[in-house]
């Protein structure tokens, strides 16, 4: 009768341990999916405080296509959104409340106070975040308003919290394509 040959006890206690190291990788990838889906998801949620119209479905056309790039700052806008960033050296934006449509906007920061940023929180305006490090300069970008709702902007330097506000929007959900095609027929859209 032939006896197996055993592998030694270390070699096997090594592979258990590849093993194991292997599933505990795994698992770590997938928490971590987990975690920025749940992120992603809840940003989505808080960057509007309205919900859409009632008895409305949202539609995916008014959505940017998922991984779009943010707008260039040159382009065409039917409207400007003025802010200052800092006004009187507080940590504050003036003023904290606009109004606009939807569609596509330039925004416009007169920076009083350096050593801000501004971005929107919602990604489907594909604003591309500002950084205000001059006193006294201004910066400006393109915002895209798909749809109705509350849009929250917000300094997201550690520390300057109290550094937000809001844009509300008004009028018929829009794609980007739409809403370019409307500013580049406005009159005043100039880079």
């Amino acid at each position: 009768m032939e006896q197996a040959t055993q592998e030694p006890v270390p070699a096997r206690k090594i592979r258990i341990g590849r093993l194991v190291v292997g599933i505990l990788a795994a698992a770590a990838v997938v928490a971590l999916a987990v975690i920025v889906m749940t992120r992603n998801s809840d940003d989505d949620s808080a960057s509007s405080s309205k919900s859409p119209r009632s008895g409305s479905t949202e539609s995916s056309t008014t959505q940017p296509p998922l991984g779009s790039p943010p707008l260039s700052a040159e382009g065409p806008a039917v409207g400007t959104l003025q802010i200052t960033a800092g006004p009187d050296g507080s940590l504050s934006f003036a003023p904290t409340a606009l109004n606009a449509g939807t569609g596509v906007y330039r925004v416009t920061i007169d920076v009083a106070t350096g050593g801000h940023d501004f971005t929107f929180l919602a990604r489907e305006t594909l604003f591309r975040r500002l950084v205000l490090s001059d006193a006294g300069s201004q910066v400006s970008g393109r915002v895209f308003f798909p749809r109705a709702g509350d849009y929250r902007f917000a300094c997201l330097v550690p520390g300057h919290r109290g550094m937000s506000g809001v844009v509300h929007v008004s009028g018929p959900d829009t794609t980007l394509d739409q809403a370019l095609a409307a500013a580049a027929a406005t009159p005043t859209s100039a880079p």
